[in-house]
């Protein structure tokens, strides 16, 4: 949703100030506080938007976005191994962009029965470790009929991916 209105947010703000600017223009144009009034405004709107976007520019910023290019990888690396119609469960709710890397159909899978029911049950699964009795009853679960493929060392999506035993 915000990709879509991002260009109508960027025009809507060009717009504002080129609207205010041709009013300085025209009717304070020796006026010095309206246009550093003007200036300032614009100044402030952009460093607000810049340190409340995810555009990295600063030092925590890039590290995030360098271990997100991590994992990035590890789901890379599973679209190689899979095949283009198999499915893959994973434990996290905010997938869309597993499956898009991935390319594959995505289930979001929480729990032991949840992954029980699938018939089939899918054969890649991507889990993502986090204090929770039913996670911890669903790893159990993994390790008994999937094999591990590899794990992803990021520090945000620490995930194993597992395949399914033949």
């Amino acid at each position: 949703m915000s990709r879509h209105l991002l260009p109508f947010a960027a025009l809507a703000f060009t717009l504002f100030f080129s609207v205010v600017t041709l009013y300085i223009r025209e009717h304070a144009s020796r006026n010095i506080p309206a246009k550093l009034a003007l200036v300032l405004a614009a100044v402030f709107i952009l460093s607000r938007g810049l340190l409340q976007s995810d555009i990295p520019f600063n030092a925590e910023k890039i590290g995030r976005a360098k271990d997100f290019l991590v994992f990035k990888k590890c789901l890379l690396s599973l679209k190689d191994k899979s095949k283009d119609k198999e499915e893959v469960a994973i434990n996290y709710f905010r997938n869309p962009f597993v499956r898009y890397y991935t390319h594959r159909r995505c289930l979001a899978v929480f729990h032991k029965p949840g992954l029980e029911q699938l018939s089939p049950t899918p054969r890649y699964f991507i889990f993502m470790p986090y204090n929770d009795p039913q996670v911890m009853e669903l790893y159990g679960y993994l390790n008994e009929h999937y094999t591990l493929l590899f794990q992803c060392n990021s520090e945000r999506f620490p995930t194993l991916f597992f395949k399914k035993k033949d």
